[in-house]
């Protein structure tokens, strides 16, 4: 998952290691998880947190499973809208830190997960099909086109419709956004599934 969890902030360490944790165990599977610009209490209590024994917490950190590497960070651009509200955006900075905090991304990723979307040109939205894309961080998108991961994951947009796209020969964005609503906890939109196969391509193969 990509964020954002803010809903939870006021009880966030009761949520995250009670339905949170079940919900990870039930699913079985590792988990790669980063936070969102909403989640204030992970901006420094992450390290207190009993995680499910299958999460891997990522901020500006990397794994490798099954041979690919995996890396993961949560930092957005500076809204501005914040300024005035010291407990919103804890992870929206400067550009110049940015360039600073994903200047550490390793050569040799596979998977980027990230939680902004990286900048994308009108023309560029206009033919993905992605009316609801918003423009993005344009820092990422100078770093995504020179390391070159096979996929990067962003969320944050709630509202969008879960496209793959191709965005530089060899590299694909899935945009994820929320699955479950916030108040009713009902399904919003579908999980997705994609797969890297041997050969490096990437697909989205659907649910079964």
């Amino acid at each position: 998952p990509s964020g954002c969890y803010g809903h939870y902030n006021q009880n966030a360490k009761l949520y995250l290691e009670g339905p949170f944790r079940s919900w990870c165990k039930k699913i079985a599977k590792p988990i790669f998880l980063i936070a969102g610009n909403h989640d204030l209490y992970l901006v420094d209590e992450s390290h207190k947190i009993a995680w499910a024994e299958n999460v891997s917490y990522l901020r500006d950190t990397a794994v490798t499973y099954n041979g690919l590497k995996i890396y993961g960070t949560p930092w957005c651009h500076w809204h501005d809208a914040n300024k005035h509200n010291k407990r919103a955006g804890l992870f929206e900075v400067s550009s110049e830190t940015l360039n600073d905090k994903f200047s550490k991304i390793p050569a040799g990723v596979d998977i980027l997960i990230l939680h902004e979307n990286p900048h994308l040109h009108k023309d560029e939205r206009d033919k993905f099909g992605l009316k609801k894309f918003s423009k993005g961080n344009k820092v990422i998108r100078k770093y995504i086109e020179s390391i070159r991961p096979r996929l990067v994951l962003c969320g944050h947009l709630h509202e969008n419709d879960h496209k793959l796209f191709e965005l530089y020969s060899g590299v694909h964005v899935c945009s994820v956004s929320r699955c479950i609503s916030k108040d009713d906890h009902e399904t919003v939109q579908s999980p997705v599934l994609l797969e890297i196969n041997q050969s490096g391509d990437v697909c989205d193969i659907g649910l079964s």
